[in-house]
């Protein structure tokens, strides 16, 4: 039987969603929380890669059990038991056998939260931009690139996504330290951040004559 589980953490203590040798992840925890409790080997599949101290909320994942008639009200309450206190499961329900957290995905929402000024009570959440920043600039630059574009110049180099392409919905505010927010449909490691950042500081013409000459992509 297929279940989705729904939930969110705190990544700031792990090196990402996905298992790997010898440091804490948060599929390994889930994996092994539900390995517990099921008494069978479970496998789980999330919505896609998150990188270390990266956090998520509303994150969907999917798990296979050999039960076909667990209680999943039950299964939630103690998973939240024996998790971390970084992670929260919100809920486990059953789910159609074709279902797939990654591939059924409509579309995922990335918020990118930055302060200029120190403080120590954000700094795990939001990144500290000590250099001035042109928030007309931002703004200028995020309305540009509304809509669905092929982001590879902003890519990183060496990149195993198999797609480039991916879609802004939404531009930066000034709110409290400038929190943000991108959507985009692909998974293009950073390239919300990056773009913003590289305007944001004056860059993004040489950024995209450096993205011109490396990838034979601009954003002009």
């Amino acid at each position: 039987m297929r279940y989705k589980v729904i939930l969110s953490y705190d990544g700031s203590s792990f090196a990402g969603w996905q298992v790997q040798p010898g440091t804490p992840t948060i599929q390994e925890c889930l994996q092994k929380s539900l390995s517990t409790l099921l008494n069978e080997s479970i496998i789980v599949t999330g919505a896609g890669r998150t990188d270390a101290k990266v956090n998520a909320i509303t994150y969907v994942a999917h798990f296979d059990s050999l039960s076909d008639n667990l209680d999943a009200g039950l299964l939630a309450y103690k998973l939240n038991a024996i998790l971390p206190q970084e992670i929260k499961v919100h809920s486990v329900s059953e789910a159609d056998s074709g279902f797939h957290a990654r591939f059924d995905a409509v579309e995922r929402e990335y918020r990118y939260f930055l302060h200029r000024k120190k403080d120590p009570f954000v700094r795990k959440y939001s990144w500290f931009c000590g250099y001035g920043l042109d928030v007309g600039k931002m703004n200028e630059a995020a309305s540009k690139l509304l809509g669905r574009h092929d982001f590879k110049c902003f890519q990183k180099i060496g990149s195993d996504n198999k797609t480039s392409v991916g879609k802004l919905f939404s531009k930066p505010r000034q709110d409290n330290g400038l929190p943000c927010r991108g959507w985009r449909l692909s998974d293009v490691h950073d390239q919300g951040r990056q773009i913003l950042k590289e305007y944001g500081a004056g860059r993004g013409r040489d950024a995209n004559r450096r993205g011109s000459r490396q990838t034979g992509c601009a954003m002009d």
